[in-house]
């Protein structure tokens, strides 16, 4: 029903759990935005029946979606997700442009109080190297990462939201 409950102001606690066996979800921090923006090309169909062609059909013939995510928590792990950069044994030097990106699966869990709370599981997301990061600011330092979501097994292989506003369980996704 519409209605001024309908309004929100989002904001959440996003997870991000390494693909790979044994790996557990973490806890990116304070995460100053987040989209998720699906992708789809059509294939156009025109009739030449007549004088003037007119598109009788269209279907999709590409899918796919991003995700981009601002994190303002400054630590050596949330630069290598944007700076596709790996972490020595002692935690303690990145090694920028390590790999080409990192992949798993994203979680944000809503926690706001204004408007229904909704969880996002992306259940398989690359991060890509190439994030933009200034390391001289008058402002707080923030780390822009972007990825691209890839399709996975199982019944919502571009990911799924829930309404958690009731206190649904938050399990799947990135844990």
């Amino acid at each position: 029903m519409a209605g001024t409950d309908n309004y929100s102001i989002l904001k959440g606690i996003v997870s991000f759990t390494p693909a790979g066996t044994g790996a557990t979800a973490r806890d990116l921090g304070n995460c100053t935005a987040l989209t998720y923006q699906p992708s789809v090309e059509y294939l156009d169909h025109y009739s030449s029946r007549s004088g003037v062609k007119a598109k009788d059909k269209s279907v999709a013939s590409q899918v796919g979606a991003t995700v981009a995510f601002t994190l303002d928590e400054f630590t050596l792990e949330n630069l290598a997700l944007g700076l596709g950069g790996i972490l020595d044994a002692s935690k303690k030097v990145l090694t920028i442009l390590g790999t080409d990106g990192v992949e798993g699966a994203l979680k944000v869990v809503g926690t706001n109080d204004v408007g229904r709370r909704l969880q996002l599981d992306v259940p398989s997301v690359k991060l890509k190297a190439g994030s933009s990061v200034g390391f001289i600011t008058d402002e707080w330092a923030e780390i822009e990462i972007e990825g691209e979501v890839q399709r996975a097994d199982g019944a919502f292989p571009w990911g799924k939201i829930t309404d958690i506003t009731d206190g649904l369980p938050t399990e799947g996704g990135a844990g």
